[in-house]
């Protein structure tokens, strides 16, 4: 849902062109795996994976449709907040609400992890309104357990001099290849998942209980 403005205001999670991207070089870490040569605690997160770094200027520039702010997506999707607002997500006794496009509702099903964070009610209709993949279709979830299992990013091996990027991919938490991450987003596994339907979505923006 990163991909277009919803109303005036891009989504929470999307990066702005005012928010540099750290040109740090990749080194290898005396820890095993990768680093940088200037590296804080704040750079790893607490499963000792290396994130990338951007800055913060939400609102400076222009917004990138097409990508993810690393430390957004990840404190929206380990915090239960909305994608789209930065609030708190919608919860209920069966969970916090997801909204999400067929094919990756699809993959969370089948009990793969997903990169999308939840929502808040009142962001529903108005992610249905501007985001052209969940006009094509979407499911409402209700997430009674999400579970933290790895993240996506750019995947390093062991090079002549420096650690050698070798493409994308998802990884979990735990394996060696952890190690050789640079994160850009938090995956996690929906689980205890509850079909909602659009309607009840309106009746909680209605005031109604849920």
């Amino acid at each position: 849902m990163a991909d277009r403005p919803l109303g005036n205001v891009a989504p929470y999670i999307t990066p702005w062109s005012g928010e540099a991207i750290d040109a740090s070089v990749i080194v290898y870490s005396p820890r095993g795996g990768i680093g940088y040569a200037d590296e804080t605690p704040g750079d790893r997160d607490i499963d000792g994976v290396l994130w990338t770094r951007r800055s913060f200027a939400r609102g400076s520039g222009v917004p990138e449709y097409a990508a993810v702010h690393p430390q957004r997506q990840r404190q929206c999707m380990g915090g239960s907040l909305c994608q789209v607002s930065g609030e708190p997500a919608h919860e209920n006794a069966q969970g916090n609400l997801w909204l999400l496009d067929e094919a990756s509702a699809a993959e969370a099903l089948r009990g793969r992890p997903v990169g999308a964070p939840p929502i808040c009610a009142a962001c529903v209709p108005v992610a249905l309104r501007h985001c052209p993949v969940l006009r094509k279709g979407y499911v409402l979830l209700r997430v009674g357990t999400p579970v933290v299992a790895g993240v996506h990013g750019t995947v390093y091996k062991r090079g002549p001099a420096f650690p050698v990027a070798v493409g994308k991919d998802y990884v979990p938490y735990g394996t060696p290849l952890a190690r050789w991450v640079l994160a850009g987003q938090l995956y996690a596994h929906l689980q205890d998942c509850t079909p909602v339907s659009l309607d009840e979505v309106l009746t909680l923006l209605d005031g109604a209980s849920p």
